[in-house]
């Protein structure tokens, strides 16, 4: 998901939905659905949070690449694919 982080500040928030959140409707632009990386996500869903719900800094989390996709289904199947012929 995107958020604009406030009028004229000039910054942006990306975010990760684990479930449906009908709070953000009309408020954010959610775009996207996971294709890959299932264990991935799992591992950063159980990462302990704050009171606040956000990750304790005591521990770092650093995605190191990511694949987007214009159609998910048909460009992740053909680049699956081709990792498989590699």
């Amino acid at each position: 998901a995107y958020a604009n982080s406030g009028r004229d500040k000039n910054k942006s928030q990306f975010y990760v939905t684990f479930s449906e959140a009908p709070h953000l409707d009309n408020k954010h632009t959610i775009f996207g659905t996971l294709v890959g990386g299932h264990d991935t996500l799992d591992a950063i869903e159980h990462l302990p949070v704050d009171d606040d719900h956000r990750p304790r800094k005591s521990r770092e989390l650093t995605i190191l690449s990511t694949v987007v996709f214009v159609n998910p289904v048909d460009d992740a199947d053909r680049h699956f694919e081709a990792d498989l012929k590699a």
